[in-house]
């Protein structure tokens, strides 16, 4: 099925409208709606002809870029979905630079050490790497120490380690999320898919969400509950959650995944969304405007993360003495059908 400026635009959030705008370069159009959109493009495979911004002062010195992700022993989900975006975009800018690109990933032990090495790197065919992941620290290291090439890190964690890093604005993105449950006049906001002790991007969220509500009154322990990063174990949470404290009238679930397990919780109680409650999610993949209904989340830019990420490993190889450096990627709200103003079920509402 061929991808339409229609899917483009549904994607991005937009108007069809607005997307064709935005890919034809329309100064009415601002730079952040139109990065949205076109990295719903790239997401989906839409093609157009892009203004290129960026060219190299000289040849890159890199001819082969290795990306490496991690895999827990054990593991047999499919490929997270967020990183074969930022793959996506590794993919467009090497295949524009005329970069090789090899993609693999390393086993890893409970305690995050590698068990398996791709062939890749034993046989020294890449001369670039970019990790993708949450957190590498010892496997970075590892490989540091088995293959000395220029290193980025997209959306990985390694704060002792000399790398640069490229990572999503968290915390800012899950502020924009919970003030716009608060502005919808939502008072008993719940999470889900976090615990006391996530990895790092998803801490950031949860403090965030801690924090807006203390700033405005509404903070309650009792509305977060410890729960796994995947779609079953968020849907029995929300359950809980919604059985236990029924002025409950929204979610912030920690990523569009976890969402849809809200949403099917919230749905299975026979509560409609959302005039009964409400959710808003994070990353806005593919799944956020398929869901029933659309769902309100936050737009991550994972097609730009990859991009960048070749762009500052041929930096970084130029400038080896370059100072360590950590970019954060901002976040934009887009509004679907999932979030309204509370309708009060009870005298518990305020």
């Amino acid at each position: 099925m061929s991808i339409t400026l229609q899917d483009v635009a549904k994607l991005a959030g937009v108007s069809v409208g607005t997307a064709s705008q935005a890919l034809n370069n329309n100064p009415k159009v601002t730079s952040e709606t139109r990065s949205r959109v076109i990295d719903a493009a790239r997401t989906l495979g839409y093609i157009f002809k892009e203004k290129r911004e960026y060219s190299a002062s000289k040849q890159p010195e890199i001819s082969v870029i290795g990306v490496l992700s991690k895999h827990d022993i054990g593991d047999v989900t499919l490929t997270n979905p967020f990183y074969s975006h930022v793959i996506a975009g590794i993919e467009a800018e090497c295949r524009r630079l005329g970069i090789g690109l090899m993609i693999s990933s390393i086993e890893v032990d409970l305690q995050n050490r590698p068990v398996e090495w791709p062939a890749m790197l034993d046989n020294e065919m890449v001369n670039g790497l970019i990790f993708i992941g949450t957190q590498l620290e010892d496997t970075a290291q590892a490989v540091k120490q088995r293959l000395n090439v220029p290193t980025i890190l997209v959306d990985s964690y390694a704060p002792n380690l000399q790398f640069d890093s490229i990572l999503t604005d968290n915390y800012q993105g899950a502020e924009i999320a919970v003030r716009h449950l608060i502005d919808l006049g939502h008072r008993h906001i719940g999470l889900l898919g976090s615990k006391e002790r996530s990895v790092p991007s998803i801490a950031e969220r949860r403090k965030a969400y801690i924090d807006v509500m203390k700033a405005h009154g509404l903070f309650d322990a009792r509305y977060i509950i410890n729960s796994e990063l995947y779609r079953p174990g968020v849907h029995q949470a929300a359950l809980t959650l919604l059985r236990e404290h029924p002025e409950i009238t929204a979610f912030f679930a920690c990523n569009d995944d976890t969402a849809a397990g809200a949403i099917a919780a919230a749905q299975e109680m026979g509560l409609e969304l959302p005039k009964d409650i409400s959710v808003i999610g994070f990353d806005n993949i593919a799944l956020a405007s398929e869901l029933s209904p659309p769902l309100t989340t936050i737009h991550v830019h994972k097609n730009w993360m990859g991009i960048l990420g070749v762009r500052f490993l041929l930096e970084r190889a130029a400038n080896p003495e370059k100072p360590k450096s950590t970019t954060l990627v901002s976040t934009q709200l887009v509004i679907r059908e999932s979030t309204a103003p509370p309708k009060a079920r009870g005298s518990s509402h305020s």
